[in-house]
């Protein structure tokens, strides 16, 4: 109940969910409960064990600087959370002159992609270093896959071929496109641009929403220019516009 109060205390209580039970405040506490608890065991788990690892002397200096650096990813991907949710706490959304529809209780969609994205890079750090690890140890201990020194020099020999530069540039490219497209997919969340258009491939009674809908001065922050054209119409409506930034991330992901 000491929960519920303050939640009910806060701007989105009050502007949006102005009817929600005590019922229906447990379910989000007890979704936001388990997220905060599994972050930090996520965390702990990395932590202690490298810790130890470090202590012991186990692993290398640079190693260990490695490991330090993603621990340091680990904690600031947390804080960018506390970070996003004081962003939907503000007194702003309460006051008289707030333009609804655009000034609406909820955390900043940019705090959101950051938070998600720096996830994704510590993820990514894990699963590099680790990579890393396994095939160092298979190449400078041949013995122990029963190859032999010759082996493990022809697979790097291998590994340099030229031929392998487009196929890693390839690579490349195709894991910036996924990032970009979790990326947008968290502007989409963050703005719950998903309630507006929920079919797919359609969207209304096209493909796509109409061009004024789309690019719509309302969300320009600068006034109009004397030909009557704003500055930051594009990048705002592609990063603020609910209809816009929902089909840049229907074409991203297809």
């Amino acid at each position: 109940m000491s929960e519920y109060d303050k939640y009910r205390a806060s701007p989105e209580f009050k502007v949006l969910n102005s009817k929600m039970t005590l019922d229906e405040f447990k379910f989000i506490y007890y979704m936001e409960w388990i997220h905060r608890l599994w972050g930090r065991f996520v965390g702990m788990s990395f932590v202690l064990p490298a810790v130890y690892f470090v202590a012991r002397k186990k692993v290398s200096t640079p190693m260990a600087w490695r490991l330090f650096g993603i621990a340091g990813l680990i904690g600031f991907q947390g804080f960018l959370g506390w970070w996003m949710v004081k962003s939907g706490l503000k007194d702003d959304f309460m006051r008289e002159d707030r333009k609804p529809g655009k000034d609406v209780p909820r955390v900043s969609q940019y705090r959101l992609a950051a938070h998600l994205g720096t996830a994704f890079v510590a993820y990514l750090s894990m699963l590099w270093v680790g990579l890393d690890v396994l095939r160092t140890n298979r190449l400078v201990n041949p013995a122990q896959n029963k190859s032999s020194a010759e082996a493990a020099n022809a697979t790097l020999f291998t590994l340099r071929n030229p031929a392998l530069r487009s196929f890693k540039l390839a690579t490349a490219l195709l894991l910036g496109l996924t990032f970009t497209t979790a990326m947008s997919g968290a502007l989409v969340a963050g703005l719950d641009a998903g309630l507006i258009y929920n079919e797919f491939p359609y969207m209304g009674l096209g493909l796509t929403p109409p061009k004024s809908e789309l690019f719509d001065p309302f969300y320009s922050h600068e006034p109009a220019s004397a030909d009557g054209q704003h500055k930051d119409l594009i990048w705002r409506n592609m990063l603020e516009n609910p209809s816009l930034v929902q089909l840049d991330h229907r074409i991203l992901a297809t």
